[in-house]
């Protein structure tokens, strides 16, 4: 069994046919921030212990990927994490979360300042 904040990856493809794994196959771990933010063509995330996709987000040109993975921490244990999944477009955005205790998801329209979990990334304003 995975441990608290393990159990899903995600896996991001791009246009030109090529793709980026949270977790290569030689165990490198790749970050957000290794991912062609700009030339996306689709997002997913999969439950790892089961091999299953449980998310599935594509891109058009222009649109952008929001991820964050959210944990929360009492007495040093990870008791929950929760993976922020979304899209923002011209004139819209689409949050929701994936909280890895039971699977349930939760959805937002935009980041919500105060928020357990759908707080925006620091140094980052909601636009």
């Amino acid at each position: 069994m995975a441990q608290v904040g393990e159990r899903y990856r995600w896996v991001a493809y791009t246009r030109d046919g090529g793709s980026v794994s949270q977790v290569a196959a030689s165990g490198t771990k790749n970050a957000y921030e290794d991912l062609p933010l700009d030339n996306l063509k689709s997002f997913e995330l999969w439950d790892w212990e089961y091999n299953q996709r449980v998310l599935l987000v594509t891109f058009k040109p222009g649109e952008r990927l929001v991820w964050r993975r959210r944990l929360n921490n009492q007495n040093n244990t990870i008791t929950e994490a929760c993976h922020i999944v979304g899209k923002i477009g011209k004139d819209y955005k689409g949050i929701l979360g994936i909280f890895e205790s039971d699977g349930h998801i939760e959805t937002v329209s935009d980041f919500l300042p105060n928020s357990d979990w759908f707080y925006p990334p620091a140094g980052e304003e909601s636009k």
